[in-house]
């Protein structure tokens, strides 16, 4: 194999998958020591798939600083579209408590475009998936409710794509 090669990407991309696992499981305890361990990754990844996992699990964590880092990696995420639909579908996809008044936070964000077919998908069809937050709690349904009915007249295709939650 040449240094360097796919083989070797390979094998520091599972290691990076292990790792992101392990830390998914043990920010199950919620403690200050995991909370430090994911606020060294999120700080100090050089992979946005390692950021974007410590971001999701300070997200859904009791971390005091899980404000600040939200509105910090908001801020930060806009600057670049591809970066702010990550950032977006991440969020979306989270099952933290709070969820709702985070994405309507969203919303109200200059950032945020509704007309942005990329935004849509990343935030409304994303949420609409997250089932257990859009579909399986009153508060998540009245939101999904009403973001149908502020899409429909913007994109018919993305509107049809968030109603596959429905679809199982």
């Amino acid at each position: 194999a040449v240094p360097g090669g796919l083989e070797e990407e390979g094998a520091t991309i599972r290691r990076r998958q292990r790792k992101n696992t392990c830390l998914a499981i043990l920010a199950t305890l919620d403690t200050l020591e995991v909370h430090r361990l994911l606020l060294r990754q999120f700080h100090e990844a050089t992979a946005a798939t390692d950021r974007l996992t410590a971001f999701s699990l300070i997200l859904e964590s009791s971390a005091p600083e899980r404000p600040k880092i939200l509105e910090t990696f908001m801020a930060e995420s806009a600057k670049s579209p591809v970066a702010w639909e990550s950032f977006l579908a991440t969020v979306a996809a989270s099952d933290c408590d709070d969820l709702i008044p985070i994405l309507e936070r969203i919303e109200s964000s200059p950032a945020f475009s509704i007309e942005q077919a990329g935004e849509q998908r990343a935030l409304y069809g994303r949420f609409a998936l997250n089932r257990k937050r859009s579909l399986e709690t009153e508060e998540g349904r009245a939101y999904l409710a009403g973001v149908l009915r502020r899409l429909a007249p913007i994109n018919e295709y993305s509107t049809a794509r968030a109603l596959d939650a429905f679809a199982f």
